[in-house]
């Protein structure tokens, strides 16, 4: 009996001792707490072992993912958050967690994030049909989408639509849907322009939506193409309205200089001569001098008061009788000229330019698209044709009744185009535009693997790409997971999983220049997965080039300071420092740990602001091209984008790029500017920085160079060696030459 008790006690022990691996690994649970959009979701992992490292990968509402991994503390618990730069969207998500010790072991949590509050900036309200009869009868649907910081649909929101005119009638008013939306109609019996506005929550929309209800009876037909809102509202108001009749520009003197900006004025007048303040059209600026800078396009706003001043926006650099042309884009009868006599002494002058004969669009620029739309103005009913340089591109094009002419191009080569229109006979010529065409990928495509010579299976590795032009997207596919890299100087970075499979692999990326023209390479690079480079761990890399690292990631043990590759990128997008490092030695006291930290303020700082808050630096300018002249350079540009509003931009330029001397500011948030007074066939380096209306800086553009024209003379030096295209060499052999005559001819006598 006493046997057989001890028999049972054995058996029970072993089979405890059968189960212990199992419950071991097995018995692990994950948390994941809802949150908002924007915010951080708190996640609880219990279970682990001590200090025992685990991978997840995070599964978006749109199926994108995001690879992550944390580290427990010493009761195998890991308590964290998952940073609410990745929780934008708002929907269901799911965090599928893997043990890396046992990598068969995974568990998945599910849980929501909800949209955040309604921004008055990204809800829009519309109205599907702009103009209408005011009779009564024909309605204009409108429909508005409540919207969050991040482009989420926000349901359940109090929304009232309201017109500024209350002979409108306007039947829409509740909650949205679940896609955001409420919508209802306008109608009105009274002619006039209505402004429709929205409030949701009792705070207005930043968009508003415009209708005309025009008369009845108003012909259609004499508006044409373009102008046919301005025609409209011609028709719809009394004498007492302050419509625009015509614009005014006003500060030039009679007689200006070649290559002096000039600072004028743009008046919106009505028939009597008065200043209509309550015009909000966009001007754009044209001249018979194709070599002219001028400013661009500009939307007058109402804080303007039907005026604005344009400083040192306007150069000239043809001699003559030149004109400055302001029109309203809308409505190409409302226009403004002034006639000018440029004065220089130096210039050829080019062959006259007709005054009536215009190209408005493409503006000047680099575009991927290889079909331009060619817009302009002349003479209505006089045919004209289009070159490309010498290139004719089509003949005999008419013009409407308004003198508009539109024409699409064929597909254009890459490269730079000149584009002019011209009367048949050749007696008037339009301005020419110039414009460049690039749809050609990057050619080249640097990949780099750290680290190089392997990473251990569960590793991370990292990959830098870049090319020999600016990129701005990267993605690089391992072990078919696709990886989004992110941004980080000139160059794109991204730490991705190697993976339990060893071996050798293939690394595809794909990169895009910055007008979306696409290379991609299906074996950029190898990556041998059972290396025996040390590992670090606790690394999680975010959607915004930031690499956290969590308290307690350990180093190698021969290592006496952060990695180098790690310790580089714990930094914000502007290049700032977002970490605390404590204790940055190998203590062995303290286990041989660094730990590291994430300042709060770091952080905050990337989080987009959108109703509130600190105000954001601007971003980066993009498509900086230059055009050089004789002693100045023209700069064109893609505007910067900014939470609150862009105020002006510095333009910073020398001849390299370490000597960067010079500094301009343009006036206003204008995306051309041209820098002057350049020393002659002297090349220029530039960088353009914008700066929001706070005196925030944006991080400053990529290089661009130009030569500026001309020759310099350069005085022949003293030779200093016997190269025989040396004019010394000649005069030299002469010298000695005459000297031996002399000699034996003395001997001879």
């Amino acid at each position: 009996m006493k046997f057989k008790r001890l028999k049972n006690i054995y058996k029970t022990l072993g089979f405890s001792l059968m189960l212990f691996p199992f419950a071991l690994t097995q018995a692990f649970f994950v948390n994941v707490s809802d949150t908002f959009a924007g915010d951080e979701a708190m996640l609880q992992i219990t279970g682990l072992t001590n200090s025992e490292g685990v991978s997840a990968q995070l599964i978006r509402p749109d199926k994108s993912t995001l690879n992550l991994s944390f580290q427990a503390d010493s009761e195998g618990v890991v308590k964290s958050e998952i940073y609410g730069l990745h929780l934008q969207q708002s929907g269901g998500y799911q965090l599928e967690v893997v043990r890396s010790s046992a990598t068969s072991l995974t568990e998945k949590e599910v849980f929501t994030v909800q949209p955040g509050a309604a921004s008055k900036y990204r809800s829009t309200i519309k109205s599907a049909v702009t103009t209408l009869p005011a009779d009564g009868v024909s309605l204009s649907p409108i429909t508005v989408q409540v919207k969050d910081a991040y482009g989420n649909a926000v349901p359940g929101q109090a929304v009232k639509v309201f017109s500024s005119r209350n002979e409108d009638v306007i039947n829409l008013a509740g909650k949205t849907d679940i896609n955001g939306l409420v919508k209802g109609t306008v109608f009105s019996t009274t002619p006039g322009v209505s402004i429709i506005s929205a409030l949701v929550n009792e705070e207005m929309l930043f968009e508003k939506a415009e209708v005309v209800f025009h008369l009845p009876a108003t012909p259609m037909g004499a508006a044409g193409q373009s102008g046919i809102g301005r025609f409209l509202k011609a028709q719809l108001f009394t004498d007492d309205f302050e419509e625009v009749a015509y614009l005014s520009i006003e500060g030039l003197p009679a007689e200006v200089l070649t290559e002096e900006g000039y600072t004028f004025r743009v008046l919106a007048k009505d028939t009597n001569g008065n200043v209509v303040k309550n015009y909000e059209g966009q001007v754009r600026f044209s001249s018979n001098d194709s070599g002219a800078s001028l400013p661009v396009d500009y939307t007058f706003t109402r804080t303007d008061q039907g005026q604005h001043e344009f400083a040192v926006a306007a150069a000239f650099a043809t001699p003559g009788k030149r004109t400055l042309t302001v029109t309203d884009i809308a409505a190409s009868t409302i226009q403004g000229q002034v006639e000018l006599n440029v004065v220089s002494k130096d210039r050829v002058v080019e062959p006259p330019v007709g005054d009536g004969l215009v190209i408005l669009t493409p503006n000047p620029g680099t575009f991927s698209s290889p079909r331009m739309t060619i817009t302009g103005r002349g003479e209505p009913g006089v045919p004209i044709k289009i070159t490309d340089g010498p290139t004719v591109l089509v003949e005999d094009l008419s013009l409407d009744i308004n003198g508009d002419f539109f024409y699409q191009t064929p597909a254009l080569a890459d490269g730079r185009h000149l584009f002019r229109a011209e009367l048949m006979d050749g007696s008037t010529f339009s301005n020419v535009v110039e414009i460049r065409i690039d749809n050609t990928p990057p050619r080249v495509l640097a990949v780099e693997v750290d680290p190089p010579n392997g990473v251990a299976a569960g590793g991370v590795f990292r990959v830098s790409v870049s090319s020999n032009e600016p990129l701005s997207t990267a993605t690089c596919t391992f072990n078919s997971v696709a990886n989004a890299l992110n941004r980080s100087g000139d160059n794109f970075v991204g730490d991705i999983n190697a993976g339990q499979t060893c071996g050798t692999f293939p690394l595809a990326c794909v990169v895009a220049d910055i007008l979306g023209n696409e290379l991609q390479e299906n074996a950029a690079a190898t990556v041998q997965v059972c290396g025996n480079e040390p590992i670090v761990s606790g690394l999680d890399t975010d959607a915004d080039g930031l690499t956290d690292a969590v308290e307690g990631a350990t180093e190698d043990e021969d290592s006496d300071s952060v990695p180098d590759y790690l310790e580089s990128n714990l930094i914000d997008s502007n290049g700032n420092g977002i970490v605390d490092q404590k204790d940055p030695t190998n203590d062995t006291d303290k286990g041989g740990k660094n730990n590291i930290t994430e300042k709060n303020e770091g952080l905050n700082a990337l989080i987009p602001s959108d109703d509130g808050g600190v105000n954001l630096p601007p971003t980066s300018v993009s498509n900086l091209s230059a055009t050089p002249g004789e002693e100045l350079v023209t700069l064109y540009w893609s505007p910067a984008r900014d939470d609150k509003a862009i105020a002006r931009y510095k333009v910073i330029f020398g001849e390299s790029p370490e000597n960067m001397f010079g500094v301009n500011l343009t006036p206003d948030n204008r995306t051309q500017w041209y820098v002057d007074k350049l020393k002659p066939a002297t090349k220029y380096f530039f960088k353009v920085i914008a700066v929001d209306s706070d005196g925030n800086e944006g991080v400053g553009s990529n290089f661009v160079e130009a030569s500026t024209f001309g020759e310099v003379f350069q005085s022949a030096a003293v030779p200093e060696s016997g190269s025989a295209d040396n004019i010394w060499l000649p005069l030299l052999l002469s010298f000695l030459g005459g000297i031996l005559f002399l000699f034996f001819g003395r001997r001879k006598a």
